[in-house]
């Protein structure tokens, strides 16, 4: 497989924003310089082994990930394909984007449960063998 710089400095950047890091605090906790993370970040080289280390410890996330975009975590567990891509292209999404995605899917939940709670309290109504309503 072949890794591509730019992939890779977009997943840095993207994971940096994401726990609300500067490029201050990056390369001051992966002892590299301000130059060298921008041209990471821009995909115009690619860190060392030992700073590719390093930074996947400062941003909380496994060296396979930041290299490839798959985490290894996701291939042993078993999730599918659409969960793999929807957790990755949010990963890509500004943190607003983010924030609006998550609302949404509190809506989606509280509305799935509503429903669920409204077909357990009509199924608890009716009598167990001729349908006839309890109460």
């Amino acid at each position: 497989m072949e890794l591509d710089m730019m992939g890779i400095g977009e997943r840095i950047k993207t994971r940096r924003k994401e726990l609300k890091l500067s490029q201050t605090d990056i390369y001051e906790r992966c002892d590299i310089t301000s130059g060298a993370l921008s041209k990471i970040e821009n995909g115009k080289t690619t860190p060392s082994v030992i700073a590719f280390y390093k930074l996947s410890q400062v941003l909380e996330c496994d060296m396979n990930w930041l290299a490839t975009g798959i985490s290894s975590n996701m291939q042993k567990s078993n999730i599918c394909k659409l969960e793999e891509d929807l957790l990755n292209g949010f990963r890509e999404l500004p943190e607003d984007d983010k924030e609006e995605l998550m609302g949404l899917l509190q809506l989606k939940l509280r509305k799935v449960k509503k429903e669920r709670d409204v077909t357990a309290k009509s199924s608890g109504l009716m009598g167990t063998e001729n349908g006839d309503m309890v109460g």
